[in-house]
């Protein structure tokens, strides 16, 4: 029971959506992509001052799906996701 329902932050939706293929292609890039690997904040959408992290998930959500100009329920190929990662890591 949530009584008093808080609606969870981009980030932390798109870290839980498995039915998103963005979202399963964000987890993919957070985990895979060396610029990304221990930078990324993955339950808020903001970052602290003080934070080691640069990225947010949301955001790498946001930037991959402008890279491969998908819409918001496009799948994504195993293909796509090889490119989006080379242009991450480049």
């Amino acid at each position: 029971l949530n009584k008093y329902a808080v609606r969870p932050s981009n980030s932390l939706g798109t870290l839980y959506d498995y039915r998103d293929p963005g979202s399963d292609l964000a987890r993919y890039l957070a985990a895979e992509c060396l610029a990304f690997r221990g930078l990324t904040e993955m339950e808020k959408s903001s970052i602290s001052n003080r934070s080691t992290k640069l990225f947010t998930l949301s955001s790498i959500k946001h930037a991959s799906r402008a890279l491969l100009r998908k819409q918001l329920k496009d799948e994504v190929s195993t293909e796509e996701k090889l490119v989006a990662k080379e242009y991450w890591d480049a």
